[in-house]
């Protein structure tokens, strides 16, 4: 439910800043639950401005500014000379292990299905076959 009420709440905060109201340099503005991404195409100076309706004592937002690639969401995005966007997974360091141990109790679909799903993660989030085998090698 919480998950809910973080997605209402972030909607709820940035209707102002959403199409049809958007300003003219916000080309782009994604959220997934609680996080936000956009491209803004006007001076850097300038986004903290524009996200001033949507802050408050409750939502304090962490602006990461990247030309040509920036990390966000797990995923490393990037602009190619041609215009093309293309992504990657990206890694966040942290200590410890965010899968089921193989050995653990759980039954054996539960673990094939575990495994299956982050590899399908893997894939949405590559945009290239190579990059997709290296992760899939890391996680095998």
């Amino acid at each position: 439910m919480s998950v809910y009420f973080a997605n209402c709440k972030m909607y709820y905060r940035t209707a102002c800043i959403l199409p049809p109201l958007s300003p003219p340099g916000l080309l782009y503005l994604g959220r997934y639950i609680d996080d936000l991404t956009g491209v803004w195409t006007g001076l850097s100076d300038a986004i903290t401005d524009i996200f001033q309706p949507v802050v408050n004592s409750d939502i304090r937002l962490t602006f990461v500014i990247g030309v040509e690639s920036i990390e966000a969401l797990n995923l490393t995005v990037s602009i190619e000379p041609d215009g093309s966007i293309l992504s990657k997974l990206y890694k966040k360091p942290m200590e410890g292990t965010q899968f089921v141990h193989w050995d653990s109790y759980h039954t054996f679909a539960s673990r094939k299905a575990i495994l299956f799903s982050h590899l399908l993660r893997l894939k949405r989030n590559c945009t290239f076959d190579k990059d997709f085998r290296r992760q899939a090698t890391i996680l095998l």
